[in-house]
């Protein structure tokens, strides 16, 4: 039960901040030394997330398949040019959705 929760608490970040990032106005695009500090940072603390769960390789092996789908998937949506940022912003949601329940 922890595990789902955590999960489901890690999964729920991670798409509001997809969200965030595509329904905000850019007005200066980051460097490329800070998105890469970002997403390293990001990465780590996700890492340490998963450790203190203590995860069998299975479920952890699980948990990747589950988490590379929903990245194919958020990709898949930010793409798609003939959406529109509140039909990105309801396919985000209905994703987030599946891949929490």
């Amino acid at each position: 039960m922890r595990v789902n929760a955590v999960l489901r608490a890690m999964l729920s970040a991670a798409t509001s901040l997809a969200l965030i990032c595509v329904l905000l106005p850019v007005k200066a695009a980051p460097t490329a030394a800070q998105s890469a500090a970002t997403k390293e940072m990001i990465k780590d603390e996700f890492k340490k997330a998963v450790d203190s769960l203590n995860l069998s390789e299975d479920q952890k092996t699980k948990l990747h398949a589950i988490l590379k789908d929903a990245k194919t998937q958020r990709e898949s949506i930010f793409k798609d040019s003939g959406l529109t940022d509140e039909q990105k912003q309801e396919k985000l949601a209905a994703a987030k959705a599946k891949t929490i329940l």
